[in-house]
């Protein structure tokens, strides 16, 4: 030691350097794939925001909607009883269609735009999720 002066400590020859650290492959993945759902789940809530909530509302019960003061609320997403019924009369593909397609007032305009080249099949089941989640109702169990 030369004046109070000390060399630097020498790492082991053995330690890894900081870019030779393995992370688990696995705990990488899940990450990766929790990041790529956040992004999914924040686009749907984002299209519900920006396409959705003027006439079914921001908490999904439809009647804080523009359209419930012009003609009557929308469905309301909010209600647990609505997805019961879903469930047992197997609507769901209606719901779907409607999504895709629109809904028509009967006997006058169309009352719901079609969402059909907006959303892929795979983002208007996540949108029914992110519906159902409005009323705290998980998907049902499907039966064989």
């Amino acid at each position: 030691s030369l004046g109070g002066f000390r060399e630097p400590e020498r790492a082991d020859e053995d330690a890894k350097k900081p870019e030779e650290i393995e992370v688990p492959h696995q705990q990488s993945e899940t990450a990766t794939r929790r990041l790529a759902e956040q992004a999914v789940q924040a686009r749907i809530h984002s299209v519900y925001q920006s396409q959705c909530a003027d006439c079914h509302g921001a908490t999904g019960r439809g009647d804080d909607s523009a359209l419930a003061k012009v003609s009557g609320a929308p469905q309301d997403f909010s209600d647990p009883e609505y997805w019961a019924k879903i469930d047992r009369d197997d609507e769901m593909d209606r719901l779907e269609q409607a999504i895709l397609d629109g809904k028509w007032k009967t006997g006058g305009p169309r009352r719901m735009p079609p969402f059909r080249g907006q959303l892929s099949d795979e983002e208007v089941k996540l949108m029914i999720g992110y519906l159902r989640g409005m009323a705290g109702v998980k998907e049902a169990d499907k039966k064989p």
